[in-house]
């Protein structure tokens, strides 16, 4: 009897050590997938732009995920976002398209995880760089950190976007935060006034593919785009004329008939002249060898004399 119940003692103290083992082994299996599981978050809420209107980053926020599923994620590693956001306006914003892009940082769109400093490029696919306008659709995130799981700060969009502003996204956490350094003046955009309903966006109607929901036309370069204009075509000596101008991507400019070089970015200059003039602006950027040149003309009326008694 003895015998039996040392082997019956063997056998309960090796299937109890078996059933330990195989425990421990799902335990462990559990936490490897739910690390994997953890290696990025989505971005959720609205932006904001007082050109185009609200901007979703997240399918939840229309309950739209069974019909068309997007979202921004963000790489809990390197901090980088990936995905689509939705505009009723200018339909889907890519947050890693390929570059190159128009300037530095030459990277597409990341929060820093150590910092918790943005930015990068994001960019509109409805863009169209045939049309008059040259909108290239590039977002370019100026002045952005995220702290404690809110998203704060701007991206400028050009004359199409304008402004975004990112004060009512959620971001995963980050590591170490910083709060920003920075804010933008209130001449930049337009604070919301209003918060998005469900009736605010479109409803998306198709779901973005890793090859693009919107195929671009043209790959993107630095072209040079400008506007030049002078608050009078009309004057009469000794009046002046104001020349001015706004410039993207354009590393030199200059004006002819005696102004010589001028701000590459923008800037007004005054003129007097005593006959009818036109004025060239011409720019250029370096690394792509584009050029523009933009005209206005004055017309001079004749002066007027004085004609004694």
């Amino acid at each position: 009897m003895e015998y039996f119940s040392r082997v019956f003692r063997k056998k309960y103290i090796f299937a109890f050590s078996a059933l330990v083992f195989v425990l421990a082994v799902i335990v462990i299996f559990n936490n490897h997938v739910k690390v994997s599981r953890a290696d990025s978050g989505d971005l959720s809420g609205w932006a904001w732009s007082s050109n185009i209107g609200w901007v979703s980053l997240n399918c939840q926020d229309l309950n739209v995920c069974s019909t068309s599923d997007y979202k921004v994620q963000m790489d809990l590693t390197t901090g980088a976002l990936s995905g689509y956001a939705w505009s009723s306006n200018i339909g889907w914003i890519q947050f890693n398209p390929t570059g190159p892009y128009p300037a530095s940082p030459q990277t597409s769109a990341v929060i820093d995880p150590t910092t918790g400093v943005a930015s990068g490029w994001m960019r509109a696919l409805s863009y169209d760089s045939s049309y008059d306008d040259g909108w290239d659709g590039w977002i370019n995130i100026t002045s952005a950190t995220s702290a404690n799981g809110i998203f704060n700060g701007w991206a400028w969009g050009g004359l199409v976007v304008g402004w975004l502003n990112f004060s009512n996204v959620t971001v995963p956490s980050v590591t170490n935060p910083n709060t920003p350094t920075s804010t933008p003046t209130s001449t930049n955009p337009v604070t919301p006034t209003s918060t998005p309903t469900s009736t605010n966006p479109v409803t998306p109607t198709s779901t973005p593919t890793s090859t693009n929901p919107v195929t671009p036309p043209l790959t993107p370069t630095s072209t040079v785009q400008c506007s030049f204009s002078a608050n009078s075509s009309y004057l009469i000596p000794p009046q002046a004329v104001t020349l001015s101008w706004i410039c993207q991507n354009a590393d030199s400019c200059s004006i002819d008939n005696g102004i010589g070089s001028v701000n590459n970015v923008s800037g007004t200059v005054n003129a007097s002249p005593t006959s009818t003039t036109s004025y060239t602006l011409t720019c250029s950027n370096n690394t792509s060898g584009s050029t523009v040149t933009e005209t206005s003309t004055v017309i001079v009326g004749p002066g007027v004399h004085e004609i004694a008694p």
